[in-house]
């Protein structure tokens, strides 16, 4: 009977209390708090480096597209026949298929069909004074940046009138919905704030000196009635 009793107290021992089992529960419940938020951040920079890495791919494929086309930048549809990202997709050593998903930003809305991408182009590259040459530069500007799912079109700074509110947070989509990524034409990435990607630099207007080149004159030409200097987003 001594022997049965010590067993059972031993396993009585052993066991926890509901209070023990209370304060596991919570600490577990703390750690959880904790680590949660820090994982979603981890994430989240991750995906805005693979979209700083998608960017920069397309940069260097546009420049080395200049560079066997007499120092023409691969622009929109609108210049020269062909869109973009068909221009410059065999230079990004890829098949037809994997390259795709150079053209779209993890953090972005899944586009519909093959034929839509996240990111495109300025409308700026191939207007005057630039006119899509690479020779005719005075600074770096926005190439290609996270947009709205479209067809391969030409991208405005975020702060054209003609863009809705679900366009604009789809541009800026990195940093709790603040930044928005974009590649230059020296192929350098940048996660632009709001003023940044939304600046024009028409005459009047003041930096940053983001998507156009001094004396293009695109700021209120009656196309377009975007401010005449930069405002911050607000998503």
């Amino acid at each position: 009977m001594k022997i049965a009793s010590c067993t059972l107290r031993q396993r009585g021992a052993s066991a926890f209390t509901l209070i023990e089992l209370l304060t596991v529960i919570a600490i577990i419940g703390i750690l959880a708090a904790i680590l949660i938020p820090v994982l979603g951040h981890v994430r989240e920079k991750a995906r805005t480096t693979q979209c700083l890495g998608n960017l920069r791919q397309l940069g260097l494929a546009g420049l080395l597209y200049a560079g066997n086309n007499r120092g023409m930048l691969p622009a929109g549809n609108w210049a020269g026949g062909g869109n973009w990202a068909e221009k410059i997709s065999p230079y990004l050593n890829l098949d037809k298929v994997t390259a795709r998903s150079r053209f779209n930003c993890p953090n972005a809305k899944t586009p519909a069909s093959d034929l839509e991408t996240t990111y495109s182009v300025s409308y700026f590259l191939d207007k005057a004074p630039l006119n899509a040459r690479t020779a005719n530069l005075t600074s770096h500007i926005v190439m290609y940046a996270d947009a709205h799912v479209m067809q391969y079109d030409g991208v405005w700074p975020w702060n054209r009138a003609g863009y809705s509110q679900d366009q604009r947070r789809q541009m800026f989509r990195h940093n709790g919905g603040t930044r928005q990524n974009a590649v230059f034409t020296d192929a350098s990435v940048r996660s632009m704030s709001g003023t940044e990607g939304g600046a024009f630099r028409g005459e009047g207007n003041t930096p940053p000196n983001n998507w156009a080149i001094a004396g293009m004159g695109y700021v209120n030409n009656g196309f377009d009635t975007n401010p005449s200097s930069p405002q911050d987003f607000s998503p």
